[in-house]
């Protein structure tokens, strides 16, 4: 099923088809991952080989989320970034970091201007 709404960094036509065609409740559940991913950005400390584990624990629930919504390219940033954490590759993760951080942000914005696009409507 074809969404009627697009969301650069999404597939909504996958999403949409997730939910069994309805649109409205893939937004709703947009909205969930938008907050939920906030909360996890905001847990991304500053990043030391002591906070690796973490780190990786926060990327592998980055990656799936955004999985599960159908945010591949972040999903697959996140991924990276997860196994780099865990085989102990800090400057792997220090130097991909930020990108991902603005990435993510970019995307949630995305997310939130199409909310709003469609309660304006």
């Amino acid at each position: 099923m074809e969404s009627n709404a697009q969301c650069p960094g999404l597939n909504m036509d996958k999403g949409v088809a997730q939910f069994g065609g309805n649109e409205e409740l893939f937004v709703t559940i947009l909205g969930y991952y938008v907050t939920d991913t906030y909360a996890l950005l905001d847990a991304i400390g500053e990043i030391t080989e002591e906070s690796l584990a973490e780190y990786a624990k926060t990327a592998h629930g980055i990656k799936g989320s955004s999985r599960s919504v159908y945010a591949e390219e972040v999903g697959d940033a996140a991924e990276k970034l997860e196994s780099a954490a865990k085989n102990g590759d800090l400057e792997y993760v220090a130097a991909n970091n930020a990108a991902f951080v603005e990435q993510i942000r970019q995307l949630l914005h995305n997310i939130e201007d199409m909310v709003a696009a469609r309660g304006a409507s």
